[in-house]
């Protein structure tokens, strides 16, 4: 196969996933009340203790609606996705520039690989929390996105896993 149409796909692929995650870490910094609301709605079981109150009977106990910690979650969240897109930009940067012989290959898979890692981890921690919260009661388009991202995020790492 040829080295650089492999090393051209990694590239493009990863930096469209680091085009998509700094549109939302901007998003998430400059609009935090677009996200902050859906959390808060989530880890307060607002649509569940509404929709299904007797299901929600049985996890009331997990119910968060301290605004502090809400919002303190939540930041921690976007910290996450700062970071992924970080280490995303500096894999991506990384593939160009191998692309262009200035930067080992494999030393621009490793640091695109991180970058998909952590992005991936990203959406795999907010199913693990989302799940905790019962969100696929009410929030299945949610659940059902942070299922695709990470799907997506594990597409990648195999690609860049590629000899």
């Amino acid at each position: 196969m040829n080295e650089s149409l492999v090393l051209a796909a990694q590239f493009l692929l990863c930096a469209g996933m680091n085009g998509w995650m700094l549109v939302a870490v901007y998003d998430n910094w400059r609009h935090p009340q677009l996200n902050k609301t859906g959390v808060a709605m989530v880890m307060r079981f607002d649509l569940m203790a509404r929709e299904y109150p007797d299901d929600f009977r049985q996890l009331q106990h997990r119910r968060i609606d301290n605004p502090g910690i809400i919002r303190a979650i939540y930041y921690f969240v976007v910290l996450f996705e700062t970071a992924a897109a970080a280490t995303l930009t500096f894999g991506s940067l990384c593939l160009g520039l191998a692309l262009a012989g200035a930067v080992e290959p494999a030393f621009a898979r490793s640091a695109a690989l991180v970058g998909a890692l952590v992005f991936t981890l990203n959406w795999i921690g907010l199913l693990i929390g989302g799940n905790y919260f019962a969100y696929w009661y009410c929030h299945f388009q949610a659940q059902a996105t942070h299922f695709l991202l990470t799907l997506w995020g594990i597409a990648l790492l195999l690609l860049l896993i590629l000899p």
